[in-house]
This record gives C-alpha cells, sequence and structure tokens, in this order.
C-alpha cells in the first residue's frame, strides 16, 4: 500500500482517541457510552493495521473517557489504546488496566438475581448496595461473576448489559 492509499482522518484539538478496536467495535462504542452520540466523534472502522490485520478507532472530541468507561473498554477491547488529546498532541497515553471488580457498571444477566429483583432493585439503583462483579482471567477470556448469585458470563455480553445513566 503506497502513500496515497492510505487513511487519512483528521488531528483532533482536544479529547479522546481510542486506537485498535476490534473492527466493528467502534460504532458500539459510540452507541454505548453515555453522551458520545451528542459529541464531535469519528470512527474509522475497518482499518488497516500492521499489529492486528484490521482495527477501528475512535476519536471523540472535547471529551475525556470517565473511570468506568475505561473499565469497560479494558474487559470489551483489552488491546485497545487510549489517548488522551490536548492541543493535538497526545499528553497520556496508555492501556486500560483489567480491574478485579467492576461496580455499578452493568447488571446481572441472571433474572432470578436479587440484583433485579423489582422490590430490591430501588437499594441497587440508590446505590445504598452495589452490582458487583469479579473479573476472571481464563486462559484467552475474561469471564464475569456477580458477587451476589455467583452467576459466570463472557465478558462479550456486556455490551448488552450496560446500565446507562
Amino acid at each position: 500500500m503506497g502513500k496515497k492509499d492510505k487513511l487519512l482522518v483528521s488531528k483532533i484539538e482536544r479529547g479522546t482517541v481510542i486506537d485498535h478496536l476490534p473492527v466493528g467495535l467502534g460504532y458500539k462504542i459510540i452507541r454505548m457510552f453515555k453522551d458520545l452520540d451528542k459529541v464531535r466523534s469519528v470512527v474509522a472502522s475497518n482499518v488497516e493495521s500492521t499489529k492486528y490485520g484490521r482495527k477501528d478507532i475512535v476519536k471523540i472530541e472535547n471529551r475525556f473517557l470517565t473511570e468506568e468507561e475505561i473499565n469497560i473498554l479494558a474487559i470489551i477491547a483489552p488491546r485497545a489504546t487510549i489517548n488522551f488529546i490536548e492541543d493535538y498532541k497526545v499528553i497520556k497515553k496508555f492501556k486500560p488496566k483489567l480491574p478485579n471488580y467492576i461496580i455499578d457498571i452493568i447488571r446481572c444477566p441472571n433474572p432470578k438475581c436479587i440484583t433485579n429483583d423489582k422490590k430490591e432493585s430501588k437499594y441497587f439503583d440508590k446505590k445504598i448496595l452495589h452490582r458487583t462483579f469479579r473479573v476472571i482471567r481464563k486462559e484467552n477470556k475474561i469471564l464475569l461473576q456477580c458477587t451476589y448469585c455467583d452467576a459466570v458470563f463472557d465478558s462479550e455480553e456486556i455490551l448488552d448489559l450496560i446500565i446507562f445513566k
């Protein structure tokens, strides 16, 4: 591929760039994270990558990812690289670290879990009790285990379980 064949995406002055995402995840991230659909963002999908073959890139102007969002990225896209940009320069570049626990970000997929009980849910919604999941690294998979009902599920299911605030 020559220089003429390269995809050019303009730099952003301030905000976040998420690189090395699996193909197809860029658009899901825009829909998944709170208010990203309201800020100016660019998704470059199925971009050639020497390291991974193909990848997605997300650029978000005038917004930095929250700790919760970084924790979700660590689980659903562990190879991602996050860049914080100020004055068109990278001020911080890092890979998200897989947390030991995630708290109040997702709901349990077990319909019989106490966290999904209508009578009890008010305590979780008011943060009196917390929806807590242990992160389990098993071979090349990331699993999550509910601390209330012990349900174990694959991290790929997390996209459908996120609690939007």
